[in-house]
């Protein structure tokens, strides 16, 4: 499959964008919460940025649901669930399915058009392309 680097600048744009859409929409929530490593630098941009907690679930596609610091909340709390790139969306709905005493707001950088799972807010939407983000190696 063919790969597609994003820029510092575009994870830039892209989280603006993703704050913009937040705030014109009036979202309110709890916390924001990190999804996975992929997730921690959006998700602690956005909370810093919106002057909100940042909280943490240790998941991923290949190693399933390791913790999170989710249950000091109480149930039906709203958090902005946050991730860096999703190309089905199996992840959001995986965790909405680990935490259903939750609720969650999706929100992802970038979204791949070919996912079928809709985020709540999306800062971008890309091709059908392997995403790479600045943070990773992969090559």
């Amino acid at each position: 499959m063919k790969k597609i680097r994003f820029s510092w600048l575009d994870v830039q744009e892209s989280a603006a964008n993703c704050l913009e859409k937040i705030k014109e929409q009036n979202i309110t929530f709890e916390a924001v919460v990190s999804l996975g490593r992929g997730g921690a630098i959006p998700a602690g941009f956005i909370a810093y940025q919106l002057g909100k907690k940042l909280e943490y679930i240790n998941y991923s596609r290949k190693n399933g649901y390791g913790g999170s610091s989710l249950k000091h909340f109480e149930k039906n709390t709203r958090f902005l669930l946050v991730d860096d790139a999703t190309e089905t969306g199996k992840s959001f709905e995986d965790v909405k399915n680990i935490f259903p005493e939750y609720e969650f707001v999706t929100c992802v950088l970038f979204q791949s058009e070919k996912s079928s799972y809709l985020p709540d807010i999306c800062g971008f939407i890309y091709p059908p392309f392997k995403p790479l983000l600045p943070w990773e190696n992969k090559r």
